[in-house]
């Protein structure tokens, strides 16, 4: 756990980093190769995967084209997921 508190919700969050940011100036500082962060509170989890390509998967080599999103609200068992491309 990196960091933990209470949102402007009033519940409790922690976050994890599980793979630290990577980035280089071939690819641009602002579009990481690698990166794995959680966020997590009672209600809610968010895992955020960086370096990824269009399908979603984190790239082995060269410059990534996105990020992925994938969340859990645990009221209903309701999940989601998105991929965003890098600006």
């Amino acid at each position: 756990m990196e960091s933990w508190g209470v949102n402007r919700y009033g519940n409790a969050f922690t976050t994890r980093v599980s793979q630290p940011w990577e980035s280089n100036s071939t690819c641009g500082g602002w579009k990481p190769i690698k990166g794995k962060y959680t966020y997590e509170t009672s209600d809610f989890s968010a895992n955020i995967t960086f370096g990824t390509d269009a399908s979603g998967n984190q790239v082995s080599s060269g410059c990534a084209s996105s990020f992925k999103i994938d969340w859990s609200i645990f009221s209903g068992n309701k999940t989601g997921s998105a991929i965003i491309n890098y600006w």
